[in-house]
């Protein structure tokens, strides 16, 4: 009968990295806002005759920045910061490398997180014309296209995803003072700063779920008998 794999011992660099990312962890789940999603208000207008409905407005609906800027901070050379050792890129294959067994297990954390960049959760974009949206018999919910007006200035198509929002603000008015992104975030209307802000906090929010996610795998693999 063949042996199992070597797996470990863990080396003192990873041992390091993992307490790190595990006390950053700690300090999310203990936070009130850690594992929570940001919200926003959809305001509309439906015309009971035809059916049609009309976006009226996108309220930013924002927490006070005392509330998640500090996460925002705690979770930027996890989420935010690829190339950091404890960034989910570097922790999980770190992870992977030292504990044979464990190859391949972590490929879904990395997956998902890059998912999570591409994904958009809210996006603005300048709305043309369209078809009156149908109502469904029974509706749980009501799909309607939120966006800018075409007078408004800012990004628009080149930085519909929120993460890039995200990143931008992030890095010109919380980690960095970035020259290029505190000139665009500076150009842009109050609303879209606003929209820059917003996107910040529900990325944040969000993110700290994806934090609580891979610490409970931490934990899980420990009581497997892992030695990190």
């Amino acid at each position: 009968m063949s042996e199992k794999p070597r797996c470990g011992p863990t080396s003192a660099e990873l041992r390091t990295s993992i307490a790190s990312f595990m006390q950053r962890a700690d300090e999310v789940r203990a936070h009130p806002l850690g594992g929570k999603n940001s919200t926003f208000k959809v305001t509309m207008s439906r015309n009971v005759v035809t059916g049609e409905t009309k976006p009226v407005g996108l309220g930013t609906n924002p927490l006070p920045k005392a509330d998640w800027i500090y996460l925002a901070v705690l979770i930027r050379p996890i989420v935010f910061a690829e190339q950091e050792p404890i960034s989910f890129n570097v922790l999980t294959k770190r992870i992977e490398r030292e504990h044979i067994r464990l190859r391949g297990r972590l490929k879904m954390v990395r997956d998902g997180v890059a998912a999570w960049r591409k994904h958009t959760f809210v996006g603005p974009q300048v709305l043309g014309s369209g078809e009156p949206l149908e109502a469904p018999q029974e509706p749980e919910s009501i799909l309607v296209a939120l966006g800018f007006g075409a007078t408004d200035d800012g990004p628009k198509t080149e930085l519909s995803n929120d993460y890039i929002f995200a990143w931008e603000y992030l890095n010109a008015n919380v980690w960095h003072a970035d020259a290029d992104k505190a000139a665009r975030y500076q150009a842009s209307s109050d609303e879209i700063k606003r929209h820059y802000a917003k996107c910040a906090e529900i990325r944040t929010l969000n993110a700290t779920g994806l934090v609580l996610q891979l610490q409970q795998w931490i934990l899980d693999a420990r009581a497997d008998g892992h030695d990190f």
